[in-house]
């Protein structure tokens, strides 16, 4: 038996989204405990880190700040407001760095409380991740002999590179994840060599070695996610927002070329049998939970359908919402979703120019089918979300407004919204594979790796005014093709159509107030999390949590019985 500790820091939580609960971290935890170790989590994306991160003084500032930004002050008022954020900003950083050695502290504690004997970070892209490098090797100078391993959506995408970083970990885990931290443990216990567990890369002298992927055959083998709060403490209370994430199925048989999550789980697709996932539901009402979103990026509708019958048939009420591909919707069903506590849908539409999503996209469908799909969600009483990366490889004025008419046609006076993307150029996709095919120049090929690992979300401005990514779209640099990016939105909201709302937001605005439109639950939300009011932000994740509260004990105690 070993004890193991699973430390989450991905940054100043920006969103509502940034409060749920860590399915990822969650699963580890339960594939370590059914091994016969044990296991805490340790998962700072709560509103106790915003209290911690954003004093009374800082916060009035923000506050001010943000009125300026997004009222119709005059352009000389909005310029001071921009030079005291850079001037907040500064000090926010000084802020994570601060508390990148109080959570140091706090990891050093358990390690000596507990006898801990490895300790794995969940790594991101952007501001979460120096501070969590900060952690670990904090960490390792105080306990040399501790094994220290990373993992988590960064090392997907970057592997190796992360070692030009830092020498602080002793492997680094991609893919997924159940199998590798349960070698993982067993090294830590000195047990196993690095060289037979799947899934990591590692340093062997001056070598950097991979071993071989391998993926999960069958998913309903996997011990369930653990959200017990003695073992996941950041459950107690409202520091997080407990709206879960349940997984019905991994990998996808599409291959879109913008699209980096095909590196995690591949393109063979796993199911989760209905009752299992039931029982996944079932488990939430034990955390005081109905609400949840499911997890696969492509999920089977057949199973979606199997599993709302089960949903009816049982009594459990719930509200849910998923991803939708518009291939594989049957409209009969989703009546039968909707009445099982179906909330919203989200797709990807991504453009509505024939071509573009052909050539560039490598989509196996039309504007056609995005329209009947689209339709058939509204016409079912749906809150329905249609992402779209604007502006795409080889736009042109034609495909541009293909694309506006497209969203105009399907959402004005519909019950919906539209997320707005600029092309993000991942390296493990399509596009970041082949860029120049696709319409893309890389400045520096050779760093863009750990350019992309480095990449700040300026989160407290525009994004034109963002460090320029280092690549062209159609020839045009950074604050050109963004500028295309915020006129789509501009136009979209100029009609009346939400923009920038995911399927997890209105869920949340659902449960926070029913009669509030979701785009004002937006705004609220902008203006919090921007000022840090962590007041606020509690009353917000309280009321949420309230309702997601509301009924679960009845429908577990018949469920139990």
């Amino acid at each position: 038996m070993v004890r193991g500790l699973l430390v989450s820091f991905s940054g100043y939580p920006w969103t509502p989204t940034s409060l749920m609960p860590d399915n990822g971290l969650a699963a580890l935890a339960g594939s370590l405990m059914a091994a016969g170790h044990e296991v805490k989590i340790l998962d700072y994306g709560t509103t106790a880190l915003v209290k911690r991160l954003v004093p009374k003084d800082l916060q009035k500032g923000l506050r001010k700040a943000y009125a300026a930004l997004s009222s119709g002050s005059s352009w000389p008022r909005k310029a001071l407001s921009l030079c005291r954020l850079a001037r907040f900003e500064k000090i926010l950083g000084r802020k994570m760095e601060e508390e990148s050695w109080r959570i140091a502290e706090e990891v050093s504690g358990l390690i000596e409380k507990e006898q801990v004997g490895f300790v794995g970070f969940k790594l991101w892209v952007g501001d979460g991740l120096a501070p969590s490098i900060a952690i670990a090797e904090e960490v390792k100078r105080r306990y040399p002999r501790m094994k220290m391993y990373g993992g988590g959506p960064l090392i997907d995408v970057v592997k190796e590179t992360l070692f030009r970083r830092t020498k602080v970990f002793d492997a680094l885990a991609f893919a997924e994840g159940e199998e590798t931290i349960l070698g993982l443990a067993e090294h830590a216990a000195g047990k196993r060599d690095l060289n037979g567990i799947p899934n990591l890369v590692f340093r062997d002298g001056s070598r950097i070695e991979r071993t071989p992927t391998r993926r999960v055959k069958d998913l309903n083998s996997l011990p369930s996610p653990v959200y017990d709060p003695e073992i996941y403490p950041s459950l107690r209370g409202d520091g997080k927002i407990k709206v879960f994430v349940v997984e019905e199925s991994r990998g996808c048989p599409n291959c879109c070329a913008f699209c980096p999550h095909i590196e995690k789980t591949g393109r063979q697709r796993r199911e989760k049998r209905p009752d299992r996932i039931l029982s996944e539901i079932q488990g939430l009402g034990q955390v005081g939970s109905r609400a949840f979103r499911y997890g696969g990026g492509n999920p089977p509708f057949n199973l979606l359908k199997r599993i709302a019958e089960g949903l009816l048939s049982s009594g459990m009420d719930v509200i849910y919402t998923s991803f939708g591909h518009v291939c594989e919707i049957d409209c009969a069903m989703l009546s039968t979703l909707r009445d099982s506590g179906l909330f919203a849908l989200n797709f990807g539409i991504e453009s509505g120019d024939d071509r573009i999503l052909r050539d560039v996209m490598l989509k196996g469908h039309g504007v056609g089918e995005i329209r009947g799909a689209l339709r058939a969600s509204m016409g079912a009483g749906i809150y329905t979300v249609g992402s779209v990366i604007h502006p795409a490889p080889f736009e042109t004025e034609e495909s541009k407004v293909n694309t506006l008419n497209l969203l105009l046609d399907l959402f004005v006076g519909n019950r919906g919204s539209v997320q707005v993307f600029f092309p993000g150029l991942y390296p493990v996709s399509g596009w970041g594979r082949e860029p120049e095919k696709f319409g893309f120049r890389v400045m520096d090929p050779g760093r863009y790796v750990e350019e992309h690992m480095d990449y700040q979300y300026r989160r407290l401005f525009p994004p034109r005014m963002w460090k320029p990514l280092p690549y062209t779209v159609n020839g045009k640099p950074f604050r050109k093709f963004i500028a295309e990016t915020e006129w789509l939105v501009r136009e979209l909201e100029t009609h009346g159509i939400s923009t920038n709302i995911s399927d997890e937001t209105a869920l949340m605005s659902h449960l926070y107030d029913s009669s509030l439109p979701p785009v004002e639950f937006r705004d609220l939300c902008r203006e919090v999390f921007f000022s840090g009011d962590w007041e606020r932000m509690e009353e917000i994740v309280g009321r949420i949590n309230e309702a997601v509260k509301a009924r679960t004990s009845q429908w577990v105690k018949c469920a139990s019985g």
